[in-house]
């Protein structure tokens, strides 16, 4: 595991030699912008899901009123940044040998964290990274604070930044879930990916 800043580039090399290898490119956005745009709908849906299982515990989920500047702080630069770290962990450890790869990287760009491998994964692995952080942090966690009565606004807060942060993962997902058949492996390059079919006996 390698940590960088800024997110790997495209490499046209690596993008003709993958298309004459037989691997395909998922229609996915080209940009970040567009990725946003698309990912909007995602947000609603994640956010509406962490409220549902909020509600199910509390009804007080709403931050109401002023907030000083040292809350400010906690809420919206603190738990972002502690956010971004653990939600990019919970990601990491569900990359095959991520400790020991010299082809996997944590990082930041001016977007936020990211993590990022080239080496190629089974469409399950791939799905499996990309609906972790959502699944243990914004539901598994959010159960267990409801179940314990542990809710606070820094926690509350964290649940719902995490829900919108993965918005991003759960579209992607999507995208895969859509175009890729079961027996596939996926591979990236720069912010394209690629998927091709394989011999189910060479799938981990």
């Amino acid at each position: 595991m390698r940590v960088k800043n800024g997110y790997p580039k495209f490499n046209e090399e690596l993008h003709e030699k993958l298309l004459k290898d037989g691997w395909r490119e998922l229609k996915e956005p080209r940009s970040f912008k567009s990725l946003v745009v698309l990912s909007i709908p995602f947000i609603i849906i994640n956010v509406l899901i962490g409220q549902l299982i909020m509600g199910m515990f509390t009804q007080d989920y709403i931050l109401s009123g002023t907030i000083n500047s040292e809350q400010f702080l906690e809420l919206f630069v603190f738990i972002p940044i502690v956010l971004i770290v653990v939600h990019e962990l919970i990601h990491l450890i569900f990359i095959p040998n991520f400790i020991k790869s010299e082809n996997t990287y944590i990082g930041l760009t001016s977007c936020g964290g990211y993590v990022y491998t080239k080496e190629a994964v089974t469409k399950y692995r791939f799905c499996l990274v990309s609906l972790a952080p959502f699944v243990f942090l914004s539901i598994i966690l959010n159960a267990i604070l409801g179940t314990l009565g542990l809710y606070n606004a820094p926690l509350i807060a964290f649940i719902f930044f995490n829900s919108i942060g993965s918005s991003a993962d759960i579209f992607g997902l999507t995208l895969v879930l859509l175009q890729v058949p079961k027996d596939a492996c996926l591979i990236m390059n720069g912010i394209r990916t690629y998927w091709k079919k394989m011999d189910p006996i060479s799938l981990e």
